[in-house]
């Protein structure tokens, strides 16, 4: 066994640590564990105190360390950047006796995309990164093209964030109940137009909330009772405007044939994704697109610099170093395709949990699509009511039910649905589909099980958690949500609990 590799984000949000001793490779995103979302260290005066915890749980100590690579960014309104900003790696005295580097939030990003891909293409867009940039392009280790907020002009994600507080729906943790919007909204291609001849790299037009108020000034909309449908407008409006400016930059940094990988926290935007992903359909989004993944980046880049074999970090995407419940009998799973089958909502917990935001077939909610949405809604998750829900279905049907020309493991893009689901059916007629292949057995064993029963492959999945809470990790916690909520059944490993 050699020396002991650390990855880790102390950032502002979503810690997270791997580690790699040239053999065995661990990652975790802390909130699976604390139940905290987007924990993270209170101070980085603790990060040391941290990282001897975790590894001290697998069997290592601090003398096992070789050196750590981290990611920092903003914390409390204090910056902590690498040198300048096309510094990629710079050296931090952050530890005492421990070698400790940082590394740009974008190339840990890029970096990151090693599980499910080798290329050496990349292109992270976020809502920032250090020294603000919001969008890099990576090409074999080198940062080719960069947008920094100020220089040119403002970041999509920042733009989404004061939004957010502006319609009072939340702060950066909810940019993602947006999306939701999206569905209703009714695209203005008279405002698009009126910026089209504005590219990125020039683009000083938006200034956050307060384009949103100009907008509604210009169209005289003053009415608030109209104002769920105004903002719904503006916001797909928005989409389909930076969507053109995306696409455009893309295209000048790569050919629609180039393999490249996609993250930042602007790459869990399925609308955006989908669209990508028709131009350049060897485009690679990755499941752990937001901060959950840095620390992947982080290890990865320690590895090469310290020349250790590739790592292999078991079966991705459910790799989370979180509680087990033991294994799931082929009988459990065609117990629960019966409940299921009668309509109802079952809390799914098995192996280990998945990496990134979604839910992938481990740490789910299931329920059959025909069923009520809005029974979901008032007896489980509690969510705003505009909001849509995902759909899992086997790999090789997809087409059966969903308009899509590639598959979508990571539940990371979206299409229009050619069957009668109502609890999966968004307004605007689509879904964002996870396709299940024959490696994820279990949870494809299940799907197998529900279709000779009702004659579809196809489950509502969203994720084991309450409203506002992370994604459970525990055996105890998913107990405590399951007694929290009006589920009807809760999946742990083997054992199958109801009310």
């Amino acid at each position: 066994m050699k020396k002991l590799l650390i990855g880790a984000h102390f950032g502002g949000h979503d810690l997270n640590v791997s580690l790699y001793d040239g053999k065995n490779f661990k990652y975790l995103h802390d909130e699976r564990i604390s139940t905290v979302k987007n924990s993270n260290l209170k101070s980085l005066d603790k990060a040391l105190h941290y990282v001897k915890n975790w590894i001290g749980s697998h069997g290592y100590d601090v003398s096992d360390i070789s050196s750590i690579a981290c990611t920092i960014g903003e914390r409390s309104g204090v910056n902590s950047f690498p040198e300048n900003e096309q510094t990629l790696v710079s050296k931090k005295n952050l530890f005492v006796d421990i070698d400790c580097y940082q590394i740009d939030h974008h190339y840990a990003h890029a970096l990151s995309a090693f599980p499910i891909t080798d290329t050496t293409n990349h292109y992270v867009n976020d809502g920032h990164g250090d020294w603000h940039k919001y969008l890099s392009i990576f090409k074999k280790d080198i940062l080719t093209n960069y947008l920094k907020e100020g220089l040119h002009g403002n970041s999509f994600g920042w733009l989404l964030e004061e939004l957010c507080e502006k319609l009072e729906i939340g702060t950066w943790k909810d940019v993602g109940k947006l999306m939701g919007l999206i569905g209703y909204g009714k695209i203005d291609y008279e405002y698009i137009d009126k910026y089209k001849d504005q590219d990125l790299e020039n683009n000083h037009i938006f200034s956050h909330a307060r384009e949103f108020l100009r907008y509604t000034y210009d169209k005289g909309i003053f009415d608030q009772t109209n104002e769920f449908f105004h903002s719904s407008n503006y916001i797909a409006t928005l989409h389909k405007l930076y969507e053109g400016k995306f696409l455009n930059y893309l295209k000048k940094c790569f050919k629609e044939t180039d393999v490249f990988s996609y993250s930042g926290g602007i790459a869990q935007s399925i609308v955006l994704n989908t669209e990508y992903k028709k131009i350049f359909p060897n485009m690679i989004t990755l499941p752990h697109a937001n901060d959950s993944g840095l620390s992947l980046g982080c290890v990865e880049w320690l590895r090469r610099f310290n020349q250790y074999d590739p790592i292999d970090v078991g079966p991705f995407p459910f790799i989370q170093a979180d509680e087990h419940p033991g294994d799931v009998s082929d009988d459990t799973i065609k117990k629960t395709a019966e409940l299921l089958a009668q309509n109802k909502i079952v809390l799914w917990y098995q192996g280990h949990g998945e990496i990134g935001p979604r839910a992938l077939g481990n740490r789910s909610i299931l329920m059959n699509p025909v069923a009520e949405k809005k029974d979901l809604n008032r007896r489980v998750k509690k969510r705003e009511w505009y909001r849509p829900y995902g759909a899992s279905v086997l790999e090789n049907e997809y087409k059966e039910y969903f308009d899509l020309d590639w598959v979508s493991p990571y539940m990371l893009y979206n299409s229009k649905i050619t069957t009668q689901f109502p609890a999966i059916t968004h307004e605007d007629e689509t879904c964002r589909i996870q396709t299940v292949s024959e490696n994820h057995e279990k949870y494809y064993s299940l799907l197998s099980e529900f279709k000779k029963l009702t004659g579809y492959s196809v489950l509502l999945n969203t994720s084991f958690n309450l409203q506002g809470s992370a994604i459970v990790g525990k055996v105890s916690r998913a107990m405590e949500v399951f007694d929290k909520t009006d589920a009807d059944v809760l999946v742990l490993g083997d054992e199958i609990i109801t009310k």
